[in-house]
């Protein structure tokens, strides 16, 4: 199987009256095989089929896609790259634009390309899917053919994993202080399978070449490069630019690039492509980072191998996006005001790092945040009116928004857009390199600054991005590392004109019909009404409000927690008694140890699964439960609480729930004597 897609395109003068809807029907189903040659395990893929075959539309098609879920979770489909003006809701990111489709049932997507041509690629959103497997190429070839070429190749360039991607995560979140699992190094794949085993590129004489490289890749970074021959970049995430000669590519995470090679008119020598896949968020391990990875870019069969020249070779030229220059000359775009976006690492007790960017970390919302934007009427421009976790900012209708990213951090990240690309206009040192990096430089834009919508921000780095909000709609802004760094909540939401959103745009009604199919709510911003009421606190205020759409504050409860309680709640939702007042479930005449047993015995399945919590959660829910007044809550948990206690000592209960021993020795006996009546 020859490693590359080669396409060659006759060019026509096409008009608009010659666009098209390109109709594909996707199963996503899984799949087995060993695309890394030696690890036999389930994937996604779609048709039965792994790598997924790219996909290929005309500027001015509409690609539609009919998607039928045969997985056992739901799943949904993001276009990397595309605007979806108009179309906010095909965007993908489940939670945010939609819930995805459950199991079973199908759904379309129709994604406009009027707007745009170039280098994408389509992939799942929801639970990582496309780490997996669940992702391919997407080729918007332009009508007005602004470079000469013969002939174009894409080339993908992946991370593998020998274990599913929420296997990996599960392993990593149930540590819990226990020692670390192997580190699960990922394999490079070029074109849908091991890179050292991939077939020859073939290059003929004089022609010139299109590379259109897109790394799909779910953690590492990319080196692409080809001896003997130079690269002209004339292409980044979609964009034209001015064309720059370099010696290779290196891609982050979700970036693409086009290049244009000349083959040499001698077919005397094949040569060596290169590959080098390296993950900044692993430790440095004897063979494993980098891996590097090379084939054979062949003339003729019979040729003498020429390989990178190990003498007198000066230091490659790699593009930088502050000398790359958009090709239609558009000059830096004059700000309105600016959002500082500072990337935040935390870890837990049990040395599970955890990500923010900016106010805290990204978590998903009880209602899809696109949803809640279009049912808020005018609340909808108001930041607080969405759920903390989101990171919400609200965006006005055609300001110019700069964004400055910074990361005072040893790992590298890129950044992904959805709805928009940005400039990149400027980059500079953040904070002290430590941990052998080198300082970062300062660099800045020329005039025509490079669009692009994944941009790289490195270790010790901050970068500033200017965009103008003119696509109505609810977008994140993401790290698309997915493991460890969009996993645990390395994201904002961009909340753009939503006065204008709910006027310009309706979602469709089987995209409503498959939120309910999950239970999932598609109005507000939390829950229905039925299962907010079972709080006491919710139900006064309501009585005194009517029907107002004031927001409810709820200040005492982070939105995690939140997000528990109305868990709780929903699952709890059939039973009448729940939204009434009710007394606790034990009384002055039960001894302790009979109404702990009365309260466990009431739990279900879900309770005790609710309550298999770490112990600063579970006064978190205390606390919730309390302020929300939330009885049956107060009981389980609380009760949850003192079964823990029972039998332990006070060093003990001191020492499982993390509590500091404040007193003197002269205080703690004090109190011992006051309270001495406890204990006859």
């Amino acid at each position: 199987m020859n490693v590359c897609f080669l396409f060659i395109f006759v060019v026509f003068r096409l008009t608009s009256c010659f666009a098209k809807r390109v109709e594909l029907d996707w199963s996503v189903e899984y799949v087995y095989g060993a695309r890394d040659g030696s690890n036999y395990r389930r994937s996604i893929g779609v048709n039965g089929a792994t790598p997924i075959p790219a996909v290929h539309v005309m500027q001015g098609d509409t690609l539609v896609l009919n998607v039928h879920n045969k997985l056992d979770v739901a799943t949904s489909l993001h276009s990397h790259g595309i605007y979806n003006n108009g179309t906010n809701y095909f965007d993908g990111p489940s939670m945010v634009t939609e819930c995805g489709i459950p199991p079973g049932e199908s759904f379309t997507y129709e994604i406009n390309t009027a707007a745009q041509s170039g280098t994408f690629w389509i992939h799942g959103h929801t639970r990582h899917a496309d780490v997996d497997g669940l992702r391919t190429p997407f080729i918007i070839h332009s009508n007005k053919t602004p470079v000469d070429y013969d002939e174009e190749l894409v080339i993908t360039l992946e991370d593998w994993y020998s274990l599913e991607f929420l296997v990996r995560m599960e392993y990593v979140d149930n540590v819990k202080g226990q020692e670390r699992p192997p580190v699960n190094y990922a394999t490079g794949l070029l074109n849908g399978y091991d890179a050292n085993r991939t077939a020859p590129i073939k290059f003929c004489p004089g022609k010139r070449y299109r590379l259109r490289v897109i790394s799909m890749a779910a953690n590492n970074w990319s080196v692409f490069r080809i001896s003997g021959h130079k690269m002209t970049v004339i292409e980044a995430d979609g964009v034209r630019l001015m064309p720059l000669e370099v010696d290779g590519l290196n891609l982050g995470p979700g970036q693409r690039n086009s290049v244009i090679v000349t083959a040499l008119n001698s077919t005397d020598f094949n040569y060596v492509f290169e590959f080098i896949s390296t993950a900044s968020s692993v430790d440095n391990l004897e063979d494993l980072k980098p891996r590097y990875y090379s084939g054979i870019v062949e003339y003729r069969e019979d040729a003498t191998i020429k390989d990178f020249s190990k003498q007198n070779d000066k230091e490659p030229v790699w593009p930088d996006d502050m000398a790359l220059q958009a090709a239609d000359k558009q000059p830096w775009l004059p700000v309105d005001r600016s959002i500082e976006l500072t990337v935040n690492r935390f870890i837990d007790k049990f040395g599970v790092p955890y990500w923010s960017l900016g106010k805290t970390l990204y978590q998903p919302t009880i209602v899809p945040t696109l949803y809640t934007a279009m049912s808020m009427g005018n609340l909808a421009s108001n930041e607080s009116v969405y759920a903390p976790q989101t990171n919400a900012y609200v965006l006005r209708h055609l300001e110019v928004i700069e964004f400055v990213i910074s990361n005072p951090f040893i790992n590298d990240h890129t950044f992904h857009m959805h709805g928009h690309d940005f400039q990149v206009t400027e980059a500079g040192p953040c904070g002290k390199a430590t941990g052998g990096y080198p300082e970062v430089s300062y660099r800045k834009s020329g005039p025509w600054p490079i669009r692009r919508d994944t941009v790289q921000v490195r270790a010790f780095e901050y970068v500033r991005l200017r965009l103008r909000a003119d696509n109505p709609g609810v977008w994140r802004f993401h790290c698309h590392i997915a493991p460890g760094h969009d996993y645990n909540g390395l994201a904002v939401i961009l909340v753009e004109a939503p006065e204008l959103l709910q006027k310009q745009q309706q979602i469709p009604s089987k995209m409503i019909e498959m939120c309910k199919m999950q239970g999932i709510p598609t109005a507000g911003n939390a829950a229905e009404q039925d299962i907010i009421e079972q709080s006491g606190t919710i139900r006064n205020i309501l009585s005194d409000i009517g029907s107002s759409n004031t927001p409810i504050p709820v200040p005492n409860v982070s939105g995690p927690i939140l997000t528990k309680v109305i868990d709780y709640c929903r699952h709890h939702r059939n039973d009448p008694s729940r939204r009434q007042p009710r007394e606790p479930v034990y009384d002055e005449t039960d001894s302790s140890e009979t109404a702990i047993q009365r309260a466990i015995s009431q739990m279900d399945d879900f309770d005790e699964e609710f309550c298999r919590v770490d112990q600063g959660t579970l006064f978190d829910l205390i606390l919730a439960a309390n302020f929300l007044d939330i009885q049956p809550l107060i009981d389980l948990v609380g009760f949850t609480v003192a079964n823990k206690m029972k039998g332990k000592t006070v060093e003990e209960m001191r020492a499982t729930f993390n509590v500091k021993n404040d007193f003197t020795p002269e205080e703690e006996e004090r109190v011992r004597q006051e309270n001495a009546w406890c204990e006859e």
